[in-house]
């Protein structure tokens, strides 16, 4: 307030202080800054100036670099946290789609066969969480996937009655 061109000049050390508190006070709320970060630098930079000015205008220009240097590193921050949401949204959309397609395979792989208990609860269970790794891992086209499926397969068929003697003998190579 002692340099009546503070307000007039757009450059003036102060008016751009003035400027910069201004907007980073604009959107703040109570949420954003939940560790009230930006709060106390704010109060840090009023109390600074309360201190230190006397008639030197560079305080100004000083507190306004490093305001600015907060405000970049505050950004930065939120950025990285941004990424990091989105990454794990990401995350989470693909594991559901992989559970989906896992318990596609096996429950279409289930349906309309008398299948004993344990096969049963291998493959809705631990064969499952196999498949959803291997989805994750792999992806559906992969050779692990079809493997894993293959093996499923294998494993349906070595628990249904054998009638033949071929399907005997292709239970015993199975199993060696």
């Amino acid at each position: 307030l002692l340099d009546r061109q503070m307000f007039a000049q757009k450059s003036h050390p102060a008016r751009k202080l003035l400027d910069e508190l201004a907007h980073a006070g604009i959107g703040w709320s109570e949420e954003t800054d939940q560790d009230n970060r930006l709060l106390r630098k704010i109060e840090g930079i009023v109390e600074r100036l309360l201190t230190e000015f006397d008639d030197d205008i560079s305080v100004f220009s000083n507190a306004l670099d490093e305001f600015r240097d907060f405000m970049s590193k505050m950004e930065r921050r939120a950025q990285a946290a941004e990424r990091r949401t989105a990454e794990a949204s990401k995350g989470r959309e693909k594991l559901l789609t992989a559970r989906k397609r896992a318990a596609k395979e096996v429950l279409g792989r289930l349906k309309d066969r008398d299948v004993p208990p344990l096969i049963h609860d291998i493959l809705t269970r631990p064969w499952a969480n196999v498949l959803v790794l291997i989805y994750l891992r792999q992806g559906d086209e992969s050779e692990q996937w079809q493997k894993a499926l293959d093996t499923a397969d294998q494993l349906l068929w070595s628990g249904e009655p054998k009638s033949t003697d071929e399907d005997q003998r292709r239970l015993i190579d199975i199993r060696a």
